[in-house]
């Protein structure tokens, strides 16, 4: 599995055995905590080098020291920066990173890296660097794809880390009619300037941008088998105008589906990634 923080890693690991987990950054302060729990360290600056080297000299001999820590050895893996520039050590400091693993005893799992949007010139830095890496390492696995370069046997090396293709056919947010009522033309409704063009039927839902409801954006709900417009959102609900149709209190809406992800990112001028993982505050989430 791979998750980005010590904390989600913890969790993780409670739930899921012995299976191997990847913390993709760790701050140097959880590092300890991380190899309490089996977590392998996405190691990716000189701070985490430096605090994974003072646990590995550590004398498990002395007096009241942390031997528990040992109990897996230290799992990490080296990140590189291989041109996106976000996290990882930059080309020309993989060989000493390695070195020093190596002279501390410690072999790390991995080299990875992560791509951009144009990453024909990455994959060229990203195979000097694992070149590098298995001078010391014969054996560590090699990974950079994620869901975008599925299609790419040139880089999927020893592992693919699936991201967006793990949401595309996985999420389903829903919400139900809470209100509805007739309104008057040229009436305002919701906050804001928003007024109406003829005398139609709206439908209000729960949820709100406290639930993750761009209030700006949001532009579209599906129901019946159609699209209706979002005419305003507050904290807590959001109205639709239903125009001809009078929705039932109880009746459900689609937000976003694997039918309706790619239109209503387009729509809203942001990218799937944004309606996947923008869920939160009161919002049940229900694992089928």
């Amino acid at each position: 599995f791979g998750v980005v923080t010590a904390e989600e890693a913890v969790k993780l690991r409670e739930i899921c055995g012995k299976t191997p987990i990847l913390a993709n950054y760790v701050s140097p302060d959880k590092i300890e905590t991380a190899v309490e729990n089996d977590i392998n360290i996405g190691l990716s600056n000189a701070s985490q080098l430096e605090k994974i080297l003072s646990l590995a000299s550590r004398n498990c001999d002395k007096p009241n020291s942390n031997c528990q820590a040992f109990e897996h050895g230290i799992k990490c893996s080296i990140a590189v920066d291989s041109g996106m520039h976000r996290l990882g050590f930059d080309l020309q400091d993989v060989d000493r990173v390695c070195k020093t693993l190596k002279s501390a005893g410690i072999e790390p799992v991995a080299i990875y890296s992560h791509f951009g949007d144009h990453y024909e010139c990455q994959k060229e830095r990203f195979e000097r660097a694992c070149r590098a890496a298995r001078a010391y390492f014969p054996h560590i696995k090699r990974h950079i794809a994620s869901s975008h370069q599925l299609g790419d046997e040139s880089v999927r090396y020893d592992l693919v880390r699936v991201g967006l293709s793990a949401y595309m056919s996985a999420v389903t947010v829903k919400s139900q009619v809470i209100a509805t009522r007739q309104v008057d033309v040229e009436e305002y409704v919701g906050y804001g300037d928003y007024k109406t063009e003829s005398r139609t039927n709206i439908a209000v839902f729960f949820g709100g941008y406290a639930d993750g409801i761009d209030r700006e954006k949001f532009r579209y709900v599906f129901c019946r088998g159609k699209r209706y417009e979002v005419i305003g959102v507050c904290m807590d609900t959001f109205i639709v105008d239903a125009q001809d149709d009078m929705l039932r209190i109880g009746e459900e809406v689609t937000l976003v589906d694997e039918n309706t992800l790619e239109d209503q990112a387009k729509t809203m001028q942001t990218i799937p990634y944004t309606l996947l993982t923008c869920w939160r505050g009161r919002i049940d989430k229900i694992y089928v």
